[in-house]
């Protein structure tokens, strides 16, 4: 019976490990940021989240995270109606819900 040689369980390790990595730091937002662009924007949210403000974010942020940050949605607001996925963009104002 032949065995595996050494060279190939090398490669299937270091695969392994590199697709691991990729699928924690996806999972990891804050150290995937760390590690992405450094460029500052401000954002402002009116209303539909439970701390309205205006939020330091970084270039390439989706509205999703802005509400995670804003401590989500308020029980009046429905998530539904917003596509979570919009990249947001410096000087922005988001009104969710009534105005």
């Amino acid at each position: 019976m032949n065995s595996i040689p050494k060279s190939w369980l090398y490669f299937v390790l270091v695969l392994l490990v590199l697709v691991l990595g990729g699928y924690f730091l996806k999972e990891n937002r804050p150290i995937l940021d760390k590690l992405s662009s450094n460029e500052t924007i401000y954002v402002q949210i009116k209303n539909g989240v439970k701390s309205p403000g205006i939020y330091e974010m970084r270039k390439g942020d989706t509205l999703k995270y802005l509400i995670e940050k804003a401590g989500g949605f308020d029980k009046e607001s429905h998530s539904l109606q917003y596509d979570m996925n919009d990249e947001i963009y410096d000087g922005q104002v988001i009104y969710l819900g009534d105005r």
